[in-house]
This record gives C-alpha cells, sequence and structure tokens, in this order.
C-alpha cells in the first residue's frame, strides 16, 4: 500500500488525481504516473496556469520536433508549426477561465490529425491551477470521414443530374428534390415543395399503400422495393409512377430517398 506523503496545499499541480500536489513536491509519483500513461499509449501534455509546457509523456512526441528541453516553453511555441494551434491556445485559455473540457483539432506538417482534449488541473481549495491536454491521432477517422463525404458528393451529383426523379424526406417531408422530380411535380423550383408533407403529393387510393411502405421501411430497416402507384402534380394532375424507397443518411441525419419514374404514357 502506497503511503502518502503529509504535505501542504499548493497553488500548482498536475494530475488531476492528485490535485493536492505538485510535481515538485512529489515526482516520484508524477513520474509513475508518466511511465504508466506511456505504457498505455497516451499521448499527454502537462501546462501550468500561464499555459507554459511543465511535462509530457513520450507519445506527445507525435507533436513535430517535441523534445524534453521544451519543458517550460510557453504552449503557443511547441504547437506554433500546427494549424489550428490558435484554436488549441484559445480552447486551454477556457479551460483555466472557467473549468470545462474543451476540444480542439490540429494538423500536424506531415498531415497528421490530432484530437486535442483540454481538461482542467484542480486543487481543493484554490480550483483551477493548469491543464491536461490529451492528444489522439484521429488521421485515420479524417480519411475515411473525408472518403464518405466525397463519396456522398459523388452520389448526389449523379442523383442532381439523373434523368430519373428522386427525392428525399424526413419525417415524411420534402427536404430534397432533384431537378427530374422539379419537373414532374410541375413546379418550377424546389421551394414549392420543400418542406411540405409528401402525402399531399399521393393519390388518397394509394396513401395507405405508401404509408404502410415507409413505416416498414423505417421499423424493418429494409429497402420498399419497386411498386406502382399514383402521384398528383402541383397542378392536381394525376400520373402513374413506379417508385422505390431505401433509408439513407442526409446532411448527417436519417432519411428516406424515393426514386421514380412517371410512366402514364406507357399504360
Amino acid at each position: 500500500m502506497l503511503e502518502w506523503p503529509e504535505v501542504k496545499r499548493v497553488t500548482r499541480c498536475y494530475w488531476p488525481q492528485f490535485s493536492d500536489f505538485t510535481l515538485h513536491e512529489l515526482p516520484a509519483i508524477h513520474t509513475e504516473a508518466l511511465r504508466l500513461m506511456d505504457a498505455a499509449g497516451v499521448s499527454v501534455v502537462f501546462v501550468d496556469a500561464n499555459m507554459r509546457v511543465t511535462s509530457f509523456t513520450d507519445h506527445a512526441a507525435i507533436i513535430p520536433n517535441l523534445i524534453w528541453l521544451d519543458a517550460g516553453r510557453p504552449l503557443a511555441h511547441v504547437f506554433a508549426n500546427m494549424q489550428g494551434c490558435e484554436d488549441l491556445i484559445v480552447a486551454t485559455q477556457c479551460v483555466l477561465d472557467h473549468p470545462a473540457s474543451q476540444t480542439a483539432h490540429l494538423l500536424a506538417p506531415a498531415g497528421n490529425w490530432m484530437e486535442a482534449t483540454v481538461r482542467p488541473c484542480r486543487s481543493e481549495n484554490l480550483g483551477p491551477t493548469g491543464a491536461v491536454i490529451n492528444l489522439v491521432n484521429v488521421s485515420e477517422i479524417k480519411r475515411l470521414t473525408q472518403a464518405l463525404l466525397e463519396a456522398q458528393s459523388k452520389n448526389y451529383a449523379l442523383v442532381e443530374w439523373s434523368l430519373e426523379a428522386t427525392h428525399i424526406l424526413r419525417d415524411g417531408h420534402f427536404v430534397y428534390l432533384n431537378p427530374a422530380a422539379i419537373e414532374l411535380y410541375g413546379a418550377d423550383s424546389a421551394q414549392e415543395l420543400l418542406g411540405q408533407p409528401s402525402k399531399d403529393r399521393v393519390h388518397s387510393d394509394d396513401l395507405p399503400l405508401a404509408l404502410s411502405r415507409m413505416s416498414a421501411l423505417i421499423g424493418q430497416q429494409e429497402n420498399a422495393p419497386l411498386t406502382e402507384m399514383r402521384f398528383i402534380k402541383l397542378d392536381g394532375a394525376v400520373m402513374d409512377v413506379q417508385a422505390q424507397a431505401t433509408l439513407i443518411d442526409h446532411e448527417g441525419a436519417p432519411a428516406i430517398q424515393v426514386a421514380w419514374r412517371d410512366v402514364t404514357e406507357q399504360k
């Protein structure tokens, strides 16, 4: 069992679990904490109330050119060659002023993205006395996110210029229509339909079928296969269509994409 030395409470601390101690008074404990964090692969930088680096784990070497001589330097100098440095400084100052976690994203010259989570160090009697910055390499997440955005962009371009009508619904209302859908509904622009209930564009006799398909699509997470029904144009004209629907993610939220074609002339 570790015997805790009797020490006075002081104004600076460097790790939340040891908020009543300083590195100067308990070097062995702080060194052991750094060793354990390094063993766990944790990248951490400690700063004092003046935003000067006091210590860091070996894994924090993901910061370009970070060496032990950087201890004592201003945080802004240590991260100066990284995009997002100003955001990190602002986040750290916010933590020192109002003790609550903050997050900033940094881009290293080599192209690595890091997420920096800044948390306060506290002294029970004196409040915040520094901050702990935990760094996580999120380059792969950023790469996958970018790839997803590019794929969504390509899909959007295909839908936008497709001759097949497509509209997207959220909570039963139109949130997107491609040019083909706008034309077939007889609208001059998407604004005439955006935000409107999609059920208003379905023939009353086919509305139970349409609602049932949407309910099954949402509840069973399965695509609604191609079927025939009747849609209504803005001028009240009825058109026979073939439609199919699928669940998608649209602008960060679940939605239903309906692809359809007018087959009135084929009847």
